[in-house]
């Protein structure tokens, strides 16, 4: 600066602060006065500038320094103020902000110009860094399933962000509910609005966020099922979340109980069509499982009657029959069709009709119908309507494709069933008209019976020739015969073709005769002319549909006196014989149905035990004969099918099938039993032969199979048994190889061969078992218990509810023996709701005694009980009916249970907590279970296996296993309680760790109830 322009203060100001501060003329041309801090910022030195004064813009950044040379050589006379960037001395880009303004005199005359040179380099990185997180926010949020939002905590829950997903979700665009035209309560059922509003509640009252499943009301009217996560944020009057459309899966979980359902069904049908006794008892169990397998609320059978009426008879019904129809409300008139009838459109089109909402029908059908969803099946015999199958819900169902294949299947095996039993109930009634053929009726084998048929036959008729004949394969051009007699003997016949024969008639026409001469009209047949045959009466065979089936014919060396006698007697006959026919082909039929697998084209289970008992009754099974069993499971079977689905695992069944069989050595029999069960039958070779076939079969799996598009290791574990050292009958033999398939997959083994040592430990965990259950019946069990303490205080914190078994034979059963076979035997159900009561029994008890109550009593719940969905109802039902407190009773759940089902768990303890319960994880540290399962698993305590507590003072991998279970509960904001706290030094070393509850033999033994509370549960003053 050439002179002095301010004051001393200013100036010394202007020599300390990081801002620059500049003088210049009137135009850019003058610089009269620059701060020292421009040589620290520019790294030039001030007198260049005076001297130059354009040489500041040597260090302006190249992409700015045009912009700021143009706005200086162009000047102005107003304040103003701009960004650019410089490249400091140390070849920094900084961004430096300009302010600058003119100084005027008296007269409003421009004098010069002052200004401020700003480093704002770090703000404009900041407001970098925010864009950069910003912008990956929106990109986040733009690509997450669902919709991220957040709303204010008021009735409606309005809006304040709305991610773009709201369309995908809700059919709304985000802007509907940033505007106010739709809210979020307002799109949510009715239904469950109050459930939703409680979960919210809860979480505001708990400071926890919260997860629901709900239905909403899309935009076109429809109702779609969400997934809702969210919690409170700042002070508690905001919400932010993800909701994510379930919609698709709700269905698909619909979809697949439904099929299911139908399954079963189908299964059960088949069954009863192979062992019902008539057809008034297979329509009636078919109807039964409709409803109860089914899961339909009416199933009825309706006989059509082809009069003028044209009425449609209920023959049966099951379920809730105010909507079955009376007799003649039904009809298949061309009017009721047109009136939209289903029943009527199912008979008259020959063919199913699916309603999936009856509401849709005119009032007359709607009214008859009920108010959810119909199917008609039509039951046809010759293309011709004579029956229908009717299922009815309560509500509005759209079946499956695979569910509507089911049932068509369900209807054509029914249709098959049917016509069983008719051609059977023909059978009967011709037995009777056949009165002088009882002797054919009596035979033990259909040989047996057209044998003596035929010559019944012969005889009756005076005939010299007799034959029942099939053609071949069906087809009219060849027969063979069935059963033949020749002057009342029965001999082989030869297959022969029908051209050139009399039996060329049946192409073309059912009857056949000559009454003289046939063999001069057949001249090329060489039966007749060998048999020097002179008449021929004949009757073409058909079965129940019209098909013809074979031809029945007798011959004679005279001619026929009265051909329409002959004619009488053989229709008699041929009903008989085509009954016997089909009977023949239905149980064919039926017992590739019974023992037949269709998943994996094997054998099944009662065509195993079918072959075994061949195999062994009435055989002297001994060591030159020995019978070989291996019972095969499939290891992790139930992973593939819940992880890829039924098909899948039908799948991998079947191709496990084609693989053992191919693995089968000659004579070996090979059956799928049913689930993930296989087995394989040898004979001969003896227990030599076991390791043998053993290889075999794990070559099996030694290659992965390929389900779904992707390859799978599969393994297996098998149970070997033998005759006759380990059974002499079917089923002793299947039941031994079963136990020792349960030896080996309780062993962990491969294998395992079959002792009486099993059969003795097992009859032993059975007899405990009747024992047990006989202990519940009588409410002989006790419940012990025993203190959880604060480790610092010694005060009771809670109560740990124990069972114990006193057995009038055994005396005192400890709970690792009689649990386990409680659980083997799915017992463990009828265990809890005993302890549930006993527990609220004796609680009730201490209360009515002027007893202080413990803060909380836990009862054990069992793995199996996650899933049981009336658990948490069981837990309430207690505490009202011995009018306990709220949330006395607590639940400690195993470590190794929760990670069997980690959703299911999750759920369950949802649901607990909601009703005031608190959850702890037991035996924590023993299982195998994720830290973000547990992070997101609301329980409220981890405690601490007495198996690394009683070792920690002695061994240091069970001492850091302790501290790191006490850090972790810290860090997930959980309680934790040490399990065998037996000695000072335990509790010493606990505390120093920072766990302050334990329970164990230093505070006390479990106690029955009186005397726990004597010690521990004082009197209120």
């Amino acid at each position: 600066m050439t002179g002095d322009n301010g004051s001393g203060w200013l100036h010394e100001l202007a020599d300390v602060v990081d801002e620059v501060f500049w003088v210049s003329g009137r135009n850019s041309a003058q610089v009269y006065y620059l701060s020292p801090a421009f040589e620290r910022l520019w790294g030039v030195p001030r007198e260049r500038v005076y001297a130059e004064p354009r040489a500041w813009l040597d260090a302006v950044h190249p992409d700015d320094v045009g912009r700021i040379r143009r706005a200086t050589d162009i000047g102005t006379s107003a304040e103003y103020e701009q960004e650019f960037r410089i490249v400091d001395p140390n070849g920094q880009v900084r961004w430096i902000m300009e302010r600058g303004a003119p100084v005027r005199d008296s007269e409003g005359g421009l004098l010069r110009f002052a200004g401020t040179l700003r480093d704002i380099t770090r703000r404009k990185q900041a407001e970098e860094a925010l864009k950069e997180s910003q912008r990956k926010f929106e990109t986040l949020v733009g690509n997450m399933p669902g919709a991220a939002w957040r709303c204010r905590d008021d009735a409606d829950w309005t809006v304040e962000y709305m991610s773009a997903g709201a369309k995908e979700v809700f059919g709304h665009p985000p802007e509907a509910f940033l505007d106010g035209d739709v809210t979020l309560a307002g799109l949510i059922h009715a239904d469950d609005i109050a459930f939703v509003r409680k979960a919210v509640e809860q979480s505001r009252t708990s400071d926890r966020p919260y997860n629901v499943n709900y239905r909403i009301w899309r935009a076109d009217g429809s109702v779609g099922w969400v997934r809702e996560q969210a919690r409170f944020v700042g002070d508690d009057d905001r919400i932010e979340g993800v909701i994510v459309d379930l919609t698709e899966l709700k269905r698909n979980e619909l979809a697949l109980q439904s099929n299911v359902r139908a399954l079963r069904m189908l299964s059960r049908c088949n069954q009863a069509l192979i062992h019902a006794d008539s057809e008034c008892e297979l329509l009636e169990t078919v109807c039964e499982v409709a409803v109860e397998d089914g899961g339909y609320a009416l199933a009825w059978v309706g006989q059509v009657r082809h009069d003028r009426a044209q009425e449609i008879s209920p023959v049966c019904a099951s379920g809730e029959t105010r909507h079955c129809p009376g007799e003649g409300r039904v009809c298949w008139s061309m009017e009721a069709v047109e009136s939209g009838d289903p029943v009527a459109r199912a008979v008259r089109q020959g063919r199913p009709v699916f309603v999936d909402d009856v509401s849709t029908l005119t009032d007359g059908p709607r009214s008859q119908y009920g108010r959810g969803s119909c199917i008609c099946l039509p039951l046809l015999a010759n293309g011709a309507p004579y029956g229908v199958f009717v299922l009815l819900r309560d509500v509005p169902t759209a079946p499956t494709e695979e569910e509507r294949s089911l049932l068509r299947e369900l209807a054509s095996n029914l249709e098959f069933g049917l016509q069983v039993r008719r051609v059977q109930e023909r059978e009967s009634r011709l037995q009777r008209v056949l009165g002088g053929m009882s002797t054919a009726g009596s035979a033990r084998s259909s040989g047996a019976f057209f044998e003596q048929l035929v010559l019944a036959m012969t005889e009756a008729l005076d005939a010299d020739v007799g034959a029942i004949a099939r053609f071949v394969d069906g087809e009219l051009w060849m027969s063979a015969p069935v059963a033949m007699a020749v002057d009342g003997d029965v001999v082989d016949g030869e297959v022969y073709p029908l051209q050139g024969t009399p039996c060329e008639a049946y192409i073309t026409q059912r009857e056949c005769v000559h009454t003289a001469g046939v063999v001069s009209s057949f001249p090329d047949d060489p039966m007749l002319r060998e048999l020097e045959v002179e008449g021929y009466v004949g009757l073409r065979l058909e079965s129940a549909s019209g098909k013809p089936v074979g031809a029945l014919f007798v011959l004679y060396r005279q001619p026929v006196d009265d051909a329409q006698v002959a004619l009488s007697v053989l229709q008699l006959v041929a009903t008989r014989a085509v009954a016997e026919l089909e009977r023949m082909d239905a149980e064919e039929h039926m017992r590739a149905l019974a023992y037949h697998d269709p998943t994996t084209g094997l054998a099944n289970r009662a065509a195993c035990m079918a072959y075994l008992a061949r195999c062994l009754d009435g055989s002297s099974v001994g060591p030159s004969s020995e019978l070989l069993l291996v019972s095969i499971n499939l290891r992790r079977f139930k992973e593939v099918n819940n992880s890829l689905g039924h098909s899948a695992g039908d799948d991998l069944l079947a191709q496990v099938g084609t693989r053992l069989q191919s693995a089968a050595a000659p004579g070996e029999f090979v059956a799928h039993l049913g689930g993930d069960e296989f087995a394989v039958v040898a004979s001969g070779g003896g227990r030599d032969a076991v390791p043998e076939l053993l290889q075999r079969v794990r070559g099996v799996f030694r290659a992965p199979f390929h389900v779904g598009g992707m390859g799978i290791a599969m393994d297996a574990t098998a149970g070997v048994a033998m005759a006759p050292d380990d059974g002499r009958t079917a089923m002793e033999l299947v039941q031994h190889a079963d136990i020792a398939l349960h030896q080996a997959r309780k062993e962990g083994a491969d294998y395992w061969l079959y002792d009486h040592a099993l059969f003795d430990d097992l009859n032993t965990q059975l007899q405990l078992a009747r024992r047990l259950r006989d202990a519940l019946r009588r409410d002989t069990l006790e419940m012990h218990y025993q203190p959880q303490v604060d480790l610092r205080t010694g005060t009771l914190i809670g109560v740990e509810a124990l069972l114990r078994w006193h057995c009038p034979d055994q005396g005192w059963v400890p709970p690792s023996r009689f649990l386990p076979v409680a659980q083997q035997r799915q017992m463990m159900g009828a265990v809890f709701r005993w302890v549930l009561r006993g527990v609220a029994r004796d609680v009730a008890a201490w209360r009515d005694a002027g007893h202080a109550l413990p803060p909380e009593v836990s009862v054990n719940v069992a793995a199996e009980q996650l899933h049981d969905d009336s658990l948490v109802e069981q837990v309430d039902a207690v505490i009202q009916e011995y009018r306990l407190p709220p949330g006395i009773i607590a639940v400690e759940i195993t470590e190794t249970g929760i990670m069997r089902d980690p959703e299911t768990a999750a759920a369950l303890v949802d649901r607990l907590r909601a009703r005031g319960s608190s959850i702890a994880i037991d035996d924590f540290g023993t299982g195998y279970s994720s830290l973000s399962y547990l992070k997101n698993l609301a329980a409220d305590t981890l405690k601490i296996d007495l198996s690394f507590v009683l070792g920690m003072l002695s061994d240091r991998s069970d001492h850091a296993i302790v501290g790191t279970i006490i850090a972790m509960a810290h860090a997930l904001e959980m309680n934790c309680i040490a399990e065998g706290v037996e000695s000072e030094g335990h509790r010493e070393a606990l505390l120093e760790m920072g766990c302050e509850r334990g329970q164990g033999y230093l505070f006390g033994y479990p106690q029955p109830a009186q005397a726990f509370s004597a010690h521990w549960l004082r009197r209120p003053l």
